[in-house]
Formats: structure tokens, C-alpha cells, sequence
């Protein structure tokens, strides 16, 4: 704007126009003493005014030329008085234009005007004219016959849509409230089948490209999973697109297991024909005749009847739209907007498809606990409150938006902090809501674990509010979670490869944990998801998922003896490398250099997660199966082993001992001396024998640390209760087994001065009572055999000097002994393994010791 005109409308008002030309730059109106200097200021300003001041007398019509100074500090002024008209004419004349001519032109104006609202940065005249070029794109509309022809044939239309994407992509940090106009014209593209190729690319490539992480991984657990009969005649509950998949052939080897090979528009389409084919039961005829006139207006129809003058105009339609709008460059280069433009886009995409339902609160204890996944049968809800429920949504269009949304959040990682909160009430709308589609449910969390994938290794300081989107998997709807329990099977087994390392919270782990074992259930995902909790295991152990990888881990062995005989042994294997994870992370602490406060809070660490794996190895010691028992008792023996060098507090010994050993033992004692065991628990004699051996070895290694522990007696009764079961389960071999090892027992407690004549506590006799029970076990066990006179196989023992390593306590009165030994502070005082896994974390956290995630064995 090089030139300004002021044009006096009345002559009579000359010297009054006058007078206040003169007066402004005398007494200038401010809104406060703060405000800044003026934009033209010193001898041009002062010139300027004059000069405004005598031509204001002048004659009707005449112009003044501003000096080339100051010609420019009038322009944004002169341009925000100006712009509103402007649009709004150059509207109308776009809308009674006749001539190309004349359309140009008015098409002309309204991308200059944004290019100079860009350059000036007013807020209104993009959105302004968008408004307007939006208009003509009614033609498109798929409740009109013959869309794509009506919109080729125009060409006033074709022109406006292209100029309304191009002002779009080269200045939408100028759009704001007209993303809304935008939106909604991309989703009657889609009803129309009209969007271009490259933006059905860009979702497959940015969101629903088939992950390369642990493909050859899950396809060779697939090729060892068909074991076992499907459970409930699960077989055919896979889902219509998943079927329509597996008849056009074999999945691509590079493709992850259980995720069909679809692209964007394959998914959306699949999931419009499952919605109608739920809605085509309903009102018979009527609706059949309504669904074959909606049948004529499809391309393929329009395209096999058309003139060649149609398809010349439906030719220059899918020109314009394909290749001169550059649709996809909406959602790609939306990196580049500025802060408010993009928020409005992501606003605007969540709001396109309509109000999604409400979901329901959730508690503080609900949230990320997940649960078991249910079978198909049950779980069908009312289709008519499903739909009443979801009134006045566009579920094609919300699929459509979820994709963009995605993409949008993918091309934005660095301001994910800025979207995550509506774009995390938008997922947990979908996820949790009540009556949403279920085609859309299960995008929207496989985008969700898409996301974490993507973004955790990149972004590692998004890691929380990511990971909080990922508890809302586990509550998916039960049947939907059932249909597609293959594909987040895959999904979370392409997630824990990726960014496993990157999962530094107890509450996302236990997320993680629990939808593996929730995809589980259904046996078709069982092998996917075994793969997941083995890579965990074997590559990403850390104290805090410790005690969540066994307790999955013994879930999967369960279910595996139960339902997948052909991966038991895979499942067993994952004790054997739980067991020696925690050896070796407690030799990684060794040459650590800890405080006092840390040697503490590591020892406890240590102790309960030996405690919480012998509670673990103990309860599949009572298993049905004998494979699962025998690998059972063979790691609670390289358990008990490894407790001295683990340095386990003594009381923790003690606590494992009594509380979780001897139970199982006692309790199968039982079952073997009962009749018909052999057929609930075969070969049960043969894992007493082996809790004897663990039970033994356990208590000879540790036998100097328990013997000062106030809760020994407790524990010695407990232990000649279990061994006396053994001992009466009417086995030869238990009852030899259970006597050899009392007799090691009381020869070492004899040693060591604590089986002594007068040996009691406030209620028993020890002494009396221990020999009373050692003669039920056999009667070749009786006092007189500590004498190496009476026994000469520990005669020779002492000449050997098998017997000198033995501890010897102070020599008095055992009562004595027994009373200091009550007032003795328990040493078994220890929090729980999740308590002390997130005092393990604080500790590392501080940078005294480093994190380690893989212990070597």
C-alpha cells in the first residue's frame, strides 16, 4: 500500500478537519503515561501532519502523496480498517462471477489478503476467507447424486477448493476457528472415496505401518503355538475384516502376528461394513430397498453408466483434488505451525466426528488395573443402547479423525506435552466410553501402544504422560478386547522391544504386565504374548518390574500347563532366569560403594524379593503338573543356595522357611498319604522328597543365623511337623529321606550347643518334644546318636574335620540362651516387594548407584 487517499466528503467541515489535523500531534489520546513512542515520530511526523492538516481545506476529491518515509507506517493500520469488506466482497463477486476472468481475480484478491494478513499478523482474515471458498465445495456433498461429476463440471468450485488448501498449507498459522470448515470437507472426501493416495500413505507409513520391531520374534512364537484346542470355541470369534483378511491369503512374513495387513482405508472400510452388516437385521425390506438405492449413488456404479463428458468431468475433479490441492500437506507439514494454529487443528480434528460419549469417573484404584479377559460367549451388549448411547457421532468420520490425530501428534513430538491433554480425554473418551463403536475402540488403543512405540525412544521426557494413556488399555470393553487380543498381543510385544528401557515407572510396568497377561487369555495371542514377558525377562529385568515379571511369569506357566503343553517348557525356562537375575544383581552391588541408608534399603530389597520368589516357586510346587513341579523345587534349591550369598536377612530366612516352604510341604504330605492322590497330584512323593532335600539344605546353610532369630523355636516345631507328615505319608522312600535329614539337623543344632537337655521356650520343651518326634520318624533317632561313640559315621566326621567349620555358641543354661535371644530385635521387619522395589528406584534414582537392567548369571 504505497499510496493513501483521504477524500474530504464535505467542503463546509474543511477548517473543523483542519483544526484537528493540527491537534492530534499537539495533544495525542493515550490510554496510559506507560504507553511507547509513537510509530512516526520527530520532523517527518510533524511535516505530515501539516501537510494532512492544509489539505483537509482543500476541495472535494483531492489526494495527498505521503513522503516516501513514512508511506509504509500507515500500511497495518490501513489494512485491518479495510480487510473485513474486502473478503466479503470479493466473495460475492467470486459468487456471481460468470467469467475466468473475474474468478481469478476475486480468487486472486483473497490469497493476497491472507498473504498480507500474514505479513502483518492479523488474526481473522484466513479464517475469513476460508469461510467463503468453503462454500463452493457443496457439490461435494455424498447425499447428492453424482458428486464427483457436479464438482469436475464446475470449474469456479475446482478453483476455490484449490485455493482454499493452498492458503491452508502455505498459511495456516493464520487458521483458526476455519479448521473446523477444513475438517469437514476432508471427511465428505472420505465418504466419497475421494481422498488423495498420498494421504492414505502418509497414515500408513506414519501410523499404521506394520511394525519391523520383533516380527521374525512373533512369527516364530506363532509357528509354535497351534497346541491346544482354542478355549470356548474361541476359533471363530475373530472379527469379519480379520477373516475377509485370511481369505485373500497369507499375511506378509515381514508383518507382526496377528495384525492384519491393511492399509488405512482398508481398516475404515472394514469397519463401515461391520457397522452395517450390525445394523442389517433390523426393519427388513425396507431397510434392504433403502441400501440398494444408496447402491446406485456408489463410484463403481457412477463410473460403469457414465458419458464420456462425466468422465472427463470426474477426471478433472480427482485432477484438482489429487494432485493440485496437496491435501496430505495439511496434516504433514503441521510441524511447522505456530503454537495456537496447531492447537486449533488438533481441537478441531477431535471435535469433527461429534460429541463422543462421556466416559464413566474413574477410581483412583481402577485405573491401569486391567483384568482378566473374558471369553467371547457373554459379552455381546444391546446394540440399540450401543447406539443410543453414541447419537449424533459420525463413527466412519471418527475413525478418519483418529488417524489424522495420530499423524498430527507423530509430526509434532516435540510439543507433545502441549497436545497430550485433550488428545488424552479424546482417547479416553473412545477407550472407556459407554455405547463407542468397536472398530474405533480398538484403533484408538492400538494407536495408543503405536504412539508409545514411536515416541518413548525419542522422547524419553514425554515418558509419563504417554505411559498414563497406557493404562487406559487394560480397560478396554471385554468383547472388544477379546476380538483383538491378537493384535495388542503384537502390539505390546513390538512396544517392549522398542522402548522397554524407557518404561522407568512402577505404575506404567505394572500396566505393561497386566495387558500382556490380559491378551493372553485368548489362545490364538498366547504365544505373542508369551514372547513379550520373555523379552522382558531376558532383556529389560530391573528392580522395579522384578516382582511383576514373576508374578506374570507364573501366570503364563500356569495357563501353559493347562491350555499350551507345546510352551510349557518356554514358560518354565523364564524361573531359571528370574532366579539368576537376582544373584547377579546382587553381585552388581558388591563393588557399588553404598551409604549405610543404602546398604539397608538394598538388603531389604534383596530379602523380599527372595521371600517373593520362594512364595512363588513354593505355590507352583503344589501345581497338578509334575514338569511344572520338578522345574519348581529345582529352582527353590538354587533359591535356598543362593540366600547367603545374596546376603538375605535372617529373618526373611526364617519367614520363607515357615511361612512358605514347610506348608507346601506338609500340606503334599498329606495328599500322598490320601487315597486317589495319584490321580489329582501323579508322582506327588516325588516333589516331597525334593521340598525335603530344599528344606534341608536351606536350613543347614542357615542354621547359624537362624538359631539367634526370636521366632526359631516357632520354626523348629513347624519343621518337625512337616518332616514327621513326610515321614507318615506311608512312602519308604519319604520316610528314609525325612529321617536323614532331621538327623543332619540335630546333629548340627547339637554342635552348635543349642540341642541341649532343659532346651524350651515359654510353651514347650523342646528338648523332650524334639526327641519324641525324631523316634516317630525313626527309631534309630535318639539322643544317644550325638555321641561319636554311638555313631561312627560321625566319628568319623570329626576326624575328618567335617565338623570343625561349625559355629560353637557361648556355653550357658539354654533357657538363658532362649531369653536373649527373645529380646533380640526381628531382623524380619521388611516392606513389601512393591515397597521395597520403589525404594530400589529412589536409590538409583539419586545417582549413587547405576540402574541395571540385565545382571549377568
Amino acid at each position: 500500500m504505497c499510496r493513501v487517499y483521504f477524500v474530504i466528503a464535505n467542503l463546509q467541515l474543511a477548517n473543523t478537519y483542519g483544526l484537528l489535523f493540527s491537534c492530534c500531534p499537539a495533544a495525542p489520546l493515550r490510554m496510559s503515561d506507560t504507553v511507547g513512542a509513537p510509530a512516526v515520530a520527530g520532523p517527518a511526523a510533524t511535516a505530515s501532519w501539516a501537510m494532512m492538516s492544509e489539505r483537509a481545506r482543500t476541495a472535494r476529491g483531492s489526494a495527498i502523496m505521503l513522503p516516501p518515509a513514512v508511506r509504509h507506517c500507515f500500511d497495518t493500520m490501513m489494512f485491518r480498517l479495510v480487510w473485513g469488506q474486502c473478503v466479503h466482497a470479493m466473495g460475492v463477486v467470486l459468487e456471481q462471477a460468470e467469467t475466468d476472468a473475474v474468478v481469478r481475480a476475486a480468487l486472486e484478491g483473497l490469497r493476497i489478503a491472507t498473504r498480507l494478513s500474514a505479513h502483518y499478523d492479523v488474526d481473522g482474515v484466513a479464517d475469513s476467507a476460508v469461510l467463503v471458498l468453503a462454500k463452493f465445495s457443496s457439490a461435494l456433498n455424498p447425499n447428492m447424486p453424482k458428486p464427483r461429476v457436479n464438482f469436475g463440471r464446475d470449474a469456479k468450485a475446482c478453483a476455490a477448493v484449490e485455493t482454499m488448501f493452498l492458503i491452508v498449507t502455505r498459511y495456516g498459522d493464520c487458521v483458526r476457528s476455519s479448521w473446523t470448515n477444513v475438517l469437514e470437507l476432508v471427511l465428505r472426501l472420505d465418504k466419497l472415496d475421494l481422498l488423495p493416495p498420498a494421504l492414505e500413505a502418509l497414515l500408513d507409513s506414519d501410523v499404521w505401518g506394520v511394525p519391523t520391531t520383533g516380527s521374525a520374534a512373533a512369527a516364530e512364537a506363532a509357528a509354535s503355538s497351534q497346541d491346544g484346542p482354542a478355549a470356548n470355541g474361541t476359533a471363530s470369534a475373530r472379527s469379519s475384516d480379520d477373516t475377509a483378511t485370511a481369505d485373500k491369503g497369507p499375511a506378509s512374513p515381514g508383518g507382526a502376528v496377528g495384525r492384519p495387513l491393511k492399509s488405512a482405508r482398508q481398516r475404515r472400510a472394514a469397519g463401515a461394513s461391520s457397522r452395517r452388516n450390525v445394523g442389517g437385521g433390523v426393519g427388513g425390506g425396507f431397510l434392504r430397498s433403502v441400501t440398494q438405492l444408496i447402491a446406485l449413488q456408489e463410484p463403481e456404479y457412477e463410473a460403469k453408466y457414465a458419458t464420456e463428458v462425466e468422465k472427463e468431468c470426474e477426471a478433472a475433479a480427482l485432477d484438482v483434488l489429487h494432485n493440485k490441492c496437496a491435501i496430505q500437506d495439511v496434516f504433514a507439514d503441521s510441524r511447522f505451525l505456530k503454537q495456537e494454529a496447531l492447537q486449533s487443528l488438533v481441537a478441531a480434528i477431535i471435535s469433527a466426528p461429534g460429541q463422543l460419549p462421556s466416559p464413566p469417573p474413574l477410581s483412583a484404584g481402577q485405573q491401569g488395573s486391567g483384568g482378566v479377559l473374558p471369553g467371547e460367549a457373554g459379552f455381546h451388549r444391546s446394540t440399540m443402547d450401543k447406539a443410543a448411547a453414541g447419537v449424533g457421532v459420525d463413527w466412519e468420520a471418527a475413525d478418519l479423525c483418529l488417524d489424522l490425530l495420530l499423524v498430527v501428534l507423530l509430526r509434532n513430538r516435540d510439543r507433545l506435552s502441549l497436545l497430550w491433554p485433550p488428545v488424552f480425554d479424546h482417547l479416553s473418551a473412545i477407550i472407556r466410553g459407554k455405547g463407542v463403536d468397536g472398530n474405533l475402540v480398538a484403533a484408538a488403543a492400538v494407536g495408543l501402544l503405536r504412539l508409545c512405540q514411536r515416541l518413548l525412544p525419542c522422547k524419553p521426557e514425554a515418558a509419563e504422560p504417554l505411559l498414563r494413556g497406557l493404562q487406559l488399555v487394560p480397560n478396554l470393553d471385554p468383547e472388544v478386547a477379546w476380538i483383538n487380543a491378537e493384535v495388542i498381543a503384537a502390539e505390546m510385544l513390538a512396544l517392549v522391544q522398542a522402548a522397554s528401557p524407557h518404561i522407568k515407572a512402577q505404575w506404567a510396568w505394572a500396566s505393561a504386565c497386566n495387558l500382556i497377561k490380559m491378551t493372553s487369555v485368548r489362545p490364538e495371542a498366547f504365544p505373542v504374548s508369551l514372547e513379550a514377558l520373555r523379552w522382558v525377562v531376558n532383556n529389560n529385568l530391573t528392580p522395579l518390574n522384578y516382582v511383576l515379571a514373576l508374578e506374570a511369569s507364573v501366570w503364563f506357566i500356569e495357563r501353559a500347563a493347562l491350555e499350551h503343553p507345546k510352551s510349557k517348557e518356554r514358560c518354565l525356562s523364564l524361573l531359571g532366569r528370574l532366579t539368576a537375575w537376582l544373584e547377579g544383581w546382587a553381585a552388581s552391588l558388591a563393588g557399588a560403594g553404598l551409604s549405610p541408608e543404602q546398604l539397608l534399603t538394598f538388603s531389604n530389597a534383596k530379602s523380599e524379593f527372595w521371600l517373593y520368589l520362594v512364595e512363588m516357586l513354593a505355590k507352583l510346587a503344589e501345581h497338578p503338573d509334575l514338569q511344572v513341579r520338578s522345574a519348581a523345587t529345582a529352582r527353590l534349591q538354587q533359591a535356598a543356595v543362593a540366600a547367603e550369598g545374596l546376603g538375605v536377612l535372617p529373618g526373611s530366612v526364617e519367614r520363607g522357611l515357615r511361612e512358605r516352604l514347610l506348608p507346601p510341604l506338609e500340606l503334599l504330605s498329606k495328599k500322598v498319604s490320601s487315597k486317589g492322590a495319584s490321580k489329582d497330584m501323579p508322582q506327588a512323593e516325588v516333589t516331597v522328597s525334593e521340598l525335603v532335600r530344599v528344606v534341608s539344605k536351606a536350613l543347614l546353610l542357615q542354621l547359624p543365623q537362624l538359631v539367634t532369630q526370636p521366632g526359631f523355636p516357632t520354626l523348629w516345631l513347624a519343621v518337625l511337623s512337616s518332616l514327621s507328615a513326610a515321614a507318615a505319608s506311608g512312602n519308604e522312600a519319604l520316610s528314609d529321606a525325612a529321617a536323614a535329614a532331621l538327623q543332619n539337623l540335630l546333629i548340627m543344632l547339637h554342635d552348635m550347643g543349642v540341642l541341649q537337655p532343659g532346651w524350651s521356650d515359654s510353651q514347650h520343651n523342646l528338648w523332650q518334644h524334639t526327641w519324641h518326634v525324631a523316634h516317630k520318624i525313626s527309631s534309630n533317632l535318639n539322643p544317644q546318636m550325638l555321641s561319636p561313640h554311638v555313631n561312627p559315621a560321625r566319628q568319623q566326621a570329626i576326624a575328618a574335620g567335617g565338623l570343625q567349620s561349625l559355629p560353637q555358641l557361648p556355653h550357658q543354661p539354654p533357657q538363658i540362651a532362649m531369653q536373649q535371644q527373645q529380646q533380640q530385635p526381628y531382623a524380619g521387619n521388611i516392606p513389601s516387594p512393591v515397597d521395597a522395589a520403589a525404594a530400589v528406584a529412589g536409590t538409583e534414582a539419586d545417582g549413587a548407584v547405576p540402574v541395571q537392567q540385565q545382571a549377568a548369571a
